[in-house]
């Protein structure tokens, strides 16, 4: 599995312009997984999903990496391609701006579905949350810096996804699953209405 994959094409970032389907990318960067398996997991019909499934195989995300007769029945495993998906910097463009839109509402409903679920699970908020939301300018030494520690966060991740801890072993630490997600992106300076220029 390669650690990162960068969306160069629009049917790539449609593909993950769903919140299902980025749920089920998620799973499947942990391990390999049948369309059966994905569909207990995120409590959806074997049908649905199988769509999804489909969509996310075609745009080049996820692999078949494996095939077993289970019963007569030809049961499939898929595996993402990729621990990290990041969008080309040259898809910024005017005729891409739908579909990252369409990508940036599903990341976010996504997690905000991921959050319901774990408040549901742990009736109430989710043990060690953690939520920030902030505006604040940025000198582009600062901006830098933050985008260096995401890089980090970027890597630990990547290792962890990389080299889980061995459940069977009584001096291996009890790993549990977390959603992360993060935001950084310039926004436009707006003035207070009533903001004026000077003295008249």
């Amino acid at each position: 599995m390669r650690d990162e994959l960068t969306l160069t094409t629009p049917a790539q970032v449609r593909a993950l312009a769903h919140p299902l389907r980025q749920r089920i990318l998620g799973l499947l960067t942990d391990q390999a997984l049948t369309n059966k398996q994905l569909a207990e997991a995120l409590g959806e019909a074997p049908g649905k999903l199988h769509f999804h499934v489909r969509q996310l195989a075609e745009a080049g995300l996820i692999d078949l990496v494996d095939q077993r007769p289970v019963r007569g029945v030809l049961e499939k495993y898929y595996r993402a391609v990729a621990h990290t998906v990041r969008l080309a910097p040259e898809m910024g463009g005017v005729a891409f701006a739908a579909t990252e839109d369409d990508l940036a509402t599903a990341t976010f409903r996504a997690a905000a579905d991921d959050f319901r679920r774990a408040t549901t699970h742990f009736a109430g908020p989710p043990p060690r949350s953690r939520i920030t939301s902030d505006r604040v300018k940025l000198t582009p030494a600062a901006r830098a810096r933050i985008d260096a520690h995401l890089d980090a966060i970027n890597a630990e991740i990547g290792a962890a996804a990389e080299s889980p801890p061995s459940d069977g072993s009584e001096s291996a630490e009890v790993a549990e699953l977390h959603a992360i997600t993060f935001a950084i992106h310039p926004l436009a300076d707006v003035k207070p209405e009533n903001d004026s220029a000077g003295p008249a």
